[in-house]
């Protein structure tokens, strides 16, 4: 009995098809070596891509430059307030009111 890679069992041509035994399943289904890194080579270079990228991106964040804050300063002022006279309202304007005459001339009509 010959095993290939993919763990199916190989029969001569000169043998007659039949069902395999237990133990040739089993041995079929062993899980060796070369299924593991055939299988998880994939996903390990993918998680440790990701975390390389993680812990950039966490130090790109982190340790940027801050920029420069610029100082405030404040003054006190103190303002003296300032007396008003009283405010006197303005005169209202006389209203000027002309006598206009307007003519209109309407033309009516009988319907009859």
């Amino acid at each position: 009995m010959e095993i290939n890679k993919t763990n199916e069992v190989l029969r001569g041509e000169s043998e007659e098809r039949e069902n395999p035994s237990y133990a040739e399943v089993m041995d079929a289904r062993k899980l060796t070596i070369s299924d593991i890194k055939e299988h998880f080579t994939g996903p390990v270079i993918s998680v440790l891509t990701h975390i390389v990228l993680l812990v950039f991106l966490s130090t790109w964040i982190v340790f940027r430059v801050q920029k420069e804050e610029k100082d405030i300063h404040v003054k006190d002022i103190i303002i003296k307030p300032v007396e008003i006279e009283e405010i006197v309202p303005p005169e209202e304007p006389e209203e000027i009111v002309e006598d206009t005459e307007i003519e209109i001339e309407v033309e009516v009509i009988n319907p009859e």
